[in-house]
């Protein structure tokens, strides 16, 4: 089961690490990913950090807040967010919700 606990959230970091704590501790035998969308447009903002820099907590990457850039930026920022998750060594799927 994939698992979005927000939408363009503001909140503080510390909102989606106790409800994907949550969420993974109700799963029982379902397997269940989650992530965080942060609201910031730039991909590469400290908001966005708190989700690529834990991949123990979030086991997938939503970049959907891309979608408000466009033409080389909008195809520039995942590939940029790609070689991030490389270089993290902890692969995982970068996905966009909001399209």
């Amino acid at each position: 089961m994939l698992y979005c606990i927000d939408n363009g959230t503001n909140e503080s970091p510390e909102w989606g690490k106790y409800w994907s704590r949550y969420i993974k501790s109700q799963a029982g035998d379902v397997s269940v990913q989650t992530t965080e969308m942060g609201d910031a447009w730039d991909l590469q903002s400290a908001q966005h950090r708190h989700t690529l820099d834990h991949p123990e907590r979030y086991s997938f990457f939503d970049l959907s807040q891309n979608n408000h850039r466009h033409g080389e930026e909008h195809w520039q920022n995942p590939q940029h967010i790609r070689q991030v998750i490389v270089n993290s060594g902890y692969i995982r799927p970068m996905n966009s919700v909001k399209i």
